[in-house]
């Protein structure tokens, strides 16, 4: 009859209208969470280097500026490294950038594999890298850190059948020794890098002034 149709065709509606505002719930969800996918591929993209996934500076920066925060609250110390590649330009020049790129994440995965899980290696730019190591305790054992990463470094790589070598020099600032912010501490390590170049290269030297009981300027990686 009459009323039983009106019924049915109230009932569709209403059926009708739940399902679209189910359809656009839904709809609204799934662009929510792909906004939030989005949101944090950006942020991990502005915090990252895109070839190696390791911090870049600003996130490095941003994590060394905590690690200070907590030294200076906790009279800690802590340590800033600062390397440079040796012979890596013509690892390019001779094999290709795709070669030279292969090797940069290998040596990325390297340095990650030589410290602890709270301290940090970033990659600067080209063949550049900073490792901080937090609350250590003596400079010997920021030594001793150098010199894993030194051997890391220069074991040689097998990349597309290639054997490719790099080695690597090491500037050392240990707060709050050589310098009481980031800026000087990096500033302080970046000169002592260039130092150990000097010197023959496949070095890490410490920024002075050092204060422990045996001169750690003498101290140098394996010949």
């Amino acid at each position: 009859d009459i009323s039983g149709s009106g019924l049915a065709t109230v009932s569709l509606a209403s059926i009708l209208s739940l399902a679209l505002l189910l359809a656009y719930a839904g709809a609204s969800e799934r662009r929510e969470h792909s906004q939030a996918a989005g949101l944090r591929a950006m942020e991990h993209m502005a915090l990252h280097d895109s070839l190696t996934g390791l911090p870049n500076r600003f996130m490095m920066l941003g994590r060394l500026e905590q690690t200070l925060t907590t030294a200076q609250r906790h009279g800690s110390r802590l340590a800033v490294l600062f390397l440079d590649l040796d012979g890596f330009k013509p690892v390019n020049d001779v094999y290709g950038h795709h070669i030279g790129d292969r090797l940069l994440k290998e040596i990325g995965t390297r340095l990650r594999n030589c410290i602890r899980d709270n301290d940090t290696v970033a990659r600067l730019g080209g063949d550049e890298f900073v490792v901080t190591l937090s609350d250590i305790r003596e400079a010997d054992d920021v030594a001793a850190v150098a010199e894993k990463i030194l051997q890391a470094v220069a074991a040689p790589a097998l990349i597309d059948g290639q054997e490719v070598q790099v080695t690597t020099s090491i500037g050392i600032a240990v707060y709050p020794d050589a310098g009481s912010d980031s800026e000087s501490l990096l500033r302080a390590a970046d000169a002592a890098m260039y130092e150990a170049k000097a010197e023959g290269r496949r070095l890490y030297r410490f920024a002075a002034p050092v204060a422990v009981t045996q001169p750690l300027a003498a101290h140098q990686g394996i010949q």
